[in-house]
């Protein structure tokens, strides 16, 4: 295979370029792939993580440094086209964040409906995973998009509800829900909790705290959000977790529902939960180590 993409490739654009050219530069620097073995790989793998694959023999430098993630993206494109990219959804997902902060500044011309709109109809096509949306994808979305614009998505639904856009912001969560199964419900209620119905809010997260066939991360953003809204539940429901986790030998849970109950437990200033609790802290940490001696970290 001799063909390849000139120099021009990043000003024309991939598209400009027969398939033979792409297979032609990505073996010429390393990576040998047809559409077999990729049409195989998408089965498992996203643009990103294929490309992240690639440039572990990737001897491409300068212009053809980044050359694996175009390349990986044209060739989904030809190969996997009736599949949705996830360039294509975290466009619109910024595009949708763009929009609604324009709208919260109080600045004209933010065509919000029509950006919640071009989200929903990509909705249908994103992959699912354990009947939700996967995570891989989801993934692939957060890192496109960048820190900022991820940042800015992940406080917005709050700012809407507290600024009186409520139908704005509980629009906005249905989508983090989407992407994130573990907030499902909890997301919903810390906006109407910022829209003034706390009480409803709180009883929301503490169903959701408790649900035991609930995923454990899922019962975990319910603790943080009775944390955050300083419920009285959230100790009972912070130590109800610690104990599942332990129960059920999920040592990372259980790590992760501690750090919740120190922090409930210190802000009481309940010394003697605190010592109770270091014990404990011991103990979990010793049979994570044991679970998992080739990672044994020292929290």
């Amino acid at each position: 295979m001799t063909a390849r993409v000139d120099k021009q490739w990043q000003q024309k654009g991939l598209k400009a370029y027969g398939t033979e050219a792409i297979l032609g530069t990505l073996q010429h620097y390393g990576v040998a792939v047809d559409e077999a073995g990729f049409k195989a790989l998408a089965e498992s793998h996203f643009p990103l993580a294929m490309a992240q694959g690639w440039f572990s023999t990737w001897k491409g430098t300068g212009q053809f440094g980044q050359f694996p993630f175009q390349a990986a993206q044209e060739l989904w494109r030809r190969w996997a086209g009736d599949r949705l990219l996830p360039t294509d959804y975290a466009e619109a997902l910024a595009a949708l964040v763009v929009s609604l902060r324009t709208k919260l500044d109080g600045i004209a011309g933010a065509d919000v409906a029509r950006a919640f709109g071009a989200l929903a109809e990509l909705e249908g096509r994103v992959p699912r995973k354990d009947g939700g949306s996967h995570p891989g994808f989801v993934q692939e979305v957060f890192a496109l998009m960048g820190e900022q614009l991820l940042r800015a998505f992940e406080g917005l639904s709050d700012q809407l509800a507290k600024a009186g856009l409520t139908e704005d912001a509980l629009k906005l969560a249905a989508v983090e829900e989407f992407l994130v199964p573990e907030r499902v419900g909890v997301s919903t209620a810390m906006v109407k909790a910022a829209a003034g119905k706390k009480d409803e809010a709180l009883a929301a997260l503490s169903a959701a705290a408790a649900e035991e066939g609930r995923a454990g991360d899922g019962r975990l953003y319910a603790v943080d959000g009775l944390i955050h809204l300083a419920s009285p539940d959230a100790r009972q429901q912070a130590e109800k977790l610690l104990d599942d986790a332990e129960k059920k030998e999920d040592w990372h849970l259980a790590m992760s529902a501690l750090r919740r109950v120190a922090h409930v437990v210190e802000a009481a200033g309940d010394g003697a939960a605190m010592k109770a609790l270091s014990e404990r802290a011991r103990r979990i940490s010793d049979a994570h180590d044991k679970a998992h001696p080739h990672h044994a970290h020292h929290h």
